[in-house]
């Protein structure tokens, strides 16, 4: 079972006895997980893993996509057709450095795997922030583990 629980902390007590060891952790875990973010979003199209960039203007750009794919399926458009870009239907690259013509199912499953992934490492970030304040000292804990895979060319 891949659930991680997250003890909640009181913000009053979190804001009166977060030393500057637990400060400087949490920075560095919010940092991991900023890393990881930007660090590629995978997807199956066709029955292979493809891994989507996922830096600031990519996320924007899919958003714009998936604008265009709702208003395919909202003019009575089905999954499999086409999302132009620039009017027309153009491969889009990968991380792989590979090319996906995009369709509207690739397109809604990108979105899905960016809402995902986010929640991952929100929820990640948030339970090594849970158990690191629990421990005495806050720098001898290991913060590197449970994350999701990112891409690694």
């Amino acid at each position: 079972d891949n659930t991680l629980t997250i003890t909640p902390i009181d913000p009053a007590l979190l804001a009166a006895t977060h030393t500057a060891a637990q400060q400087s952790v949490w920075i560095q875990i919010k940092a991991l997980r900023d890393l990881k973010e930007a660090s590629g979003i995978p997807t199956m199209v066709d029955g292979a893993l493809k891994w989507w960039n996922s830096d600031l203007a990519s996320l924007i750009k899919f958003e714009g996509l998936k604008n265009k794919a709702d208003h395919i399926l909202a003019m009575g458009g089905t999954l499999t057709d086409l999302v132009p870009v620039y009017g027309q239907p153009q491969p889009w690259k990968t991380l792989d450095g590979t090319y996906v013509v995009l369709t509207v199912q690739i397109v809604c499953d990108i979105i899905i795997a960016i809402e995902n992934r986010m929640a991952q490492l929100f929820m990640t970030a948030e339970y090594h922030h849970s158990q690191m304040v629990l421990i005495p000292n806050p720098s001898d804990y290991n913060f590197t583990t449970l994350w999701p895979t990112v891409y690694s060319g």
